[in-house]
Parts: structure tokens; sequence; C-alpha cells
């Protein structure tokens, strides 16, 4: 009976995508965030129990006195691919820059605003717009979006754009993971905490993007894209955030694009606590509060 060599065996576990996640974990443990691969969570669809590849968390503020904590949450699918993904992408439009991420959750998702000339009226304006924070998030820092991708693959002699199932498999695995582990944000009396969660799709492959209003289109290699979707089912219906990026450019990502949102985020809630308090008599003044990290 033929038994595998060594090598055998170490090329099989490679191409299983095994080794990468644990790089991909390691990568992320070196950054601060306690990790875990292969996390359970709970299909909001199904009710079954599915995996998150790798799973990072890190408290990045807490404040007893105020009662208010900031975590920070990554969830990653790793994507051991050879074949590059491509993006296209267009101009944002005015809407694009007033849209509030799902993946960060506040106290309060929105605060009341008086709407001038009408006496006991207010507008509701999403904790992350209100809070002033797109300026600090890089998702709102370019003028583009992606707005459809697909894997380049060999078809016969020739190379084909392949989207066939990369939307269910990624964008709802992704977004059902979200939804699953904000319902798991802990509820402890008067204790509130600002989550912010990162959805993220690591592939050792390379990115390109594709800007289609530019011609003629040239493919441009990139180490991160982000893309929005709207998903509507039964248990999501929302706007919904993944980032995809390449391996050799996780570590750079996370510290250059994330991390300074992260800071502008605590640098608010460090400068004024009490306005990340449900108490509506506090947020009818809320227009003061500072925006400047």
């Amino acid at each position: 009976m033929e038994k595998p060599t060594a090598d055998d065996i170490v090329a099989a576990v490679k191409a299983s995508g095994y080794l990468m996640e644990q790089e991909v974990a390691t990568t992320i443990e070196s950054l601060g965030f306690h990790v875990e691969t292969s996390r359970g969570y709970e299909d909001i669809d199904e009710g079954k129990s599915r995996e998150i590849d790798v799973w990072g968390i890190q408290r990045v503020h807490q404040d007893e006195t105020n009662q208010i904590s900031v975590f920070v949450e990554l969830i990653c699918e790793c994507k051991n691919n050879q074949n590059p993904f491509v993006f296209l992408t267009r101009q944002k439009n005015e809407a694009d820059r007033h849209l509030a991420p799902e993946e960060y959750v506040f106290p309060s998702r929105d605060f009341p605003v008086p709407i001038e000339n009408r006496p006991n009226a207010v507008s509701l304006i999403p904790a992350f717009r209100y809070l002033d924070l797109a300026k600090a998030n890089y998702r709102f820092q370019t003028d583009h979006k992606a707005v459809q991708f697909a894997k380049i693959v060999r078809d016969k002699k020739d190379w084909s754009a392949n989207h066939a199932g990369l939307y269910d498999s990624i964008f709802y695995t992704m977004v059902k993971a979200l939804l699953s582990r904000r319902k798991e944000i802990p509820r402890q009396g008067d204790y509130r905490y600002v989550w912010l969660f990162f959805p993220l799709v690591v592939t050792n492959g390379e990115i390109f993007q594709m800007d289609s209003w530019i011609s003629p289109l040239i493919p441009r290699s990139v180490d991160y894209i982000s893309m929005r979707r709207h998903l509507r089912s039964k248990r999501m219906d929302g706007e919904f955030n993944l980032d995809f990026v390449t391996q050799a450019g996780l570590t750079e990502f996370i510290s250059k694009r994330i991390e300074p949102f992260i800071q502008a985020v605590v640098q608010r809630v460090k400068a004024a606590p009490e306005f990340f308090r449900p108490n509506p008599a506090i947020r009818s003044t809320a227009r003061t509060i500072p925006t400047e990290p």
C-alpha cells in the first residue's frame, strides 16, 4: 500500500488552507488581539453551528468610572486562492457618503437632533454620522466603490471572470457571522459598549481593481478593497461592508487603515463619555460633542 511521504503531507496541508489560517491568526495575534481559529457561531437562518476561520478580539478602552468599554473584533474568512479576485469600481455618489455602517455598534443607534423652526420635532441621526466618524474611516476616504467582483479562472484555453456562488459563499457567510456575533454583545445593566466589527476576507492570491469610468480599462493591483452589498432576507436587511485584503498586506491594513479609525472612536469616548449613554436629556444638547480626534 502506497503511503504519502513527508513532502506529500506538507504539500497537502498547504493546499488545504489550514496552514494559511494559522499564519493569519499569528499575524493578528502579534497585533495585540486575542485570537481563536475555527470559532463557532450560530447560523441565523438555519440554526446550525458554523465556523469563523480566524476570530480576533481586543478591548482598546475601558472606563469603569463612566462604565463604558470599546472593543474591536475581527471576523476573518481565509481564502487559499491562487486565482486573483478582480473588482469593478465606479465613482461614489452623495448617498454613499451618508451611509452608516452596520458593523459599528454604539450604545444608542440614533441621536435625536432638533429640527430648525419645528418646535418639539427631532430628526434621528445614526450614531456613526452624528459622531462625525466618516472623516476618520478608511472606507469614506476614497472616491470610488466596488460594485462587482469575480475570480479569474482558466476556462479551457482562455481566462474567464467567474462569479458563480461568490456572493452566497462569501457575503452571506460573513454577514451571518457578523449578525450572530452582534447578538452576543454583553448586556450588563448600565454598562455600555462600543463594539467595532471588521469582517475581513483574507486571500493569499492577488486583488485587482478596475475603474469602470476610465478607458481603457486597466487592472491595478491593490492590497485591499472594500465592498458593500445590500442583503435582504427574513433575518437580515441592510447595507453590509466587507474588506478584501491580501495576506501580505494584512498587517499594514490593520495598522494603517483600521487602527486610526479605532483611535478616533476611543478619543471621542474619552472626550465625552456622557454622550455614549442613552440619556435623552443629555443627547438633546449633544450637538456640541467634540468631533476632532
